[in-house]
């Protein structure tokens, strides 16, 4: 059994994981609230949306600072309890609309200083050994998660909003709880750290700052701003998709898109292990421009089909590329991050991936305004075709 032998903190995160995704009944449908429920364009919510990216940055950053330095299993579990709080006072203002937005941006502030702190303490639990199969469970249990959750927020979306916010606060309290009682810290010592640099490991620590350690590290950072634009791309592709489900088919495009999602994600728990097995005698940089490929093909497809079970296999292809791409990037990554830098690190990549993801949504939002789904799904696909090519020209470069 490929998941067998991983230790008990790895079996608890990966329940963490399925609980946070199991909690995701917010974010899918984000976008479908801000332009249904509270009443904006599709410019304006995406506009919103690329707001709470930037408002994580700074959490982010002081998070990752202090995880690096102090017990980042308690900034976690803190900053997780606090976002969970303030999405169920979210639910309990639902019949005061115009206040809901202003809740979610002051939770989302805590969501991005939980991020570095949770990552970096996913990298402690792991080994190089077993790193690439234990981030694959991470991201089988968060799918199975998430895909309950999706499919029933789609089904809740419409007429008992006010639950999803309650559930998804509920839920993140329970995960804070789960690794508070149940994970052992396992963050490396200052002893460690040090005899660590006499070693020849692509993760040992090293002396300096983030900006140091990242420019000894061209390859990485190269990756970096290729998945900068692999995921303004993707956020583009995802901000449209419930939209375009509900201009297909009305009243139960909310449904729909659910149903999606929950393919989504039985698609990625039940080839999760045989793409990990796979992937473990194929670099990773080429798993992941096999993903971009997927990605870019199943964006142009999306545009060119309205019928529903033809979107469901379109999207059982775009879920094959996912899959590819989540059991490798955070495996290439952690494998060349320094073990004393592992939060500022994941806070650093997050803005930086996250960047695309930010103002994907405000552009998705602005060429729907002006166009169409077709260009809309059009451009994301073309732009994946420009990533894989990249992702190629860099495992050329990278020798490790």
């Amino acid at each position: 059994m490929i998941y067998s032998k991983l230790g008990k903190n790895v079996y608890t995160l990966a329940l963490l994981n399925f609980i946070n995704g199991l909690g995701s009944f917010i974010f899918p449908f984000l976008s479908l609230f801000l332009i249904q429920k509270v009443g904006y364009s599709a410019t304006k919510a995406g506009y919103f949306i690329m707001i709470c990216s930037v408002l994580y940055v700074p959490s982010s950053l002081l998070s990752s600072k202090l995880s690096d330095k102090h017990d980042r299993k308690k900034i976690m579990v803190t900053t997780q309890l606090l976002f969970s709080v303030l999405i169920i006072l979210s639910g309990a203002m639902i019949g005061n609309l115009e206040l809901v937005p202003i809740i979610i941006l002051v939770a989302l502030i805590f969501d991005g200083a939980t991020d570095p702190a949770r990552s970096a303490l996913f990298q402690d639990c792991t080994t190089l050994e077993n790193r690439q199969v234990a981030f694959s469970l991470f991201y089988l249990s968060s799918n199975l998660g998430f895909g309950i959750g999706a499919t029933l927020a789609g089904f809740l979306f419409n007429n008992y909003t006010e639950l999803l916010f309650y559930f998804t606060g509920i839920l993140g309290i329970v995960g804070a709880l789960l690794v508070q009682f149940l994970v052992e810290n396992q963050q490396p010592t200052h002893q460690e750290l040090e005899k660590s640099k006499e070693g020849n490991l692509t993760d040992k620590a090293v002396e300096g700052n983030i900006f140091k350690a990242l420019k000894a590290r061209p390859n990485l950072m190269f990756y970096i701003i290729i998945m900068c634009g692999f995921h303004f791309l993707a956020a583009l592709f995802y901000f449209g998709l419930p939209l375009y489900t509900t201009a297909l088919f009305n009243k139960t495009g909310a449904s729909n898109y659910g149903i999606l999602m929950f393919v989504n994600a039985f698609v990625a728990v039940t080839l999760t292990p045989f793409i990990t097995k796979l992937s473990k005698n194929i670099h990773p940089l080429l798993s992941i421009a096999l993903a971009a490929f997927l990605y870019a093909i199943s964006y142009f497809l999306f545009g060119l089909n309205s019928i529903f079970i033809v979107l469901v296999f379109i999207m059982i292809g775009n879920t094959i590329g996912e899959v590819f791409y989540a059991t490798n990037s955070n495996y290439y990554v952690a494998n060349h991050t320094p073990m004393g830098h592992r939060a500022r690190f994941n806070s650093i990549m997050s803005i930086l991936m996250g960047a695309g993801s930010a103002i994907g949504p405000y552009f998705s939002g602005v060429i729907l305004d002006r166009w169409n789904f077709k260009t809309l799904f059009f451009i994301a696909g073309l732009g994946m075709l420009f990533i894989f090519i990249d992702l190629l020209i860099l495992r050329q470069k990278d020798k490790i």
